[in-house]
């Protein structure tokens, strides 16, 4: 199991990767792509 720090870690690179590329979101989006990338149970 990951631990939350690992988590959020996770969660920011794939955000920042997301950014650099001009990664677009659809506009009636409720959770942000990279929240949904690293969603867990």
């Amino acid at each position: 199991m990951l631990c939350k720090d690992k988590i959020i870690s996770i969660f920011c690179l794939i955000d920042d990767i997301l950014k650099e590329i001009k990664h677009k979101e659809d506009i009636r989006r409720q959770v942000s792509d990279s929240k949904t990338k690293v969603s867990y149970n």
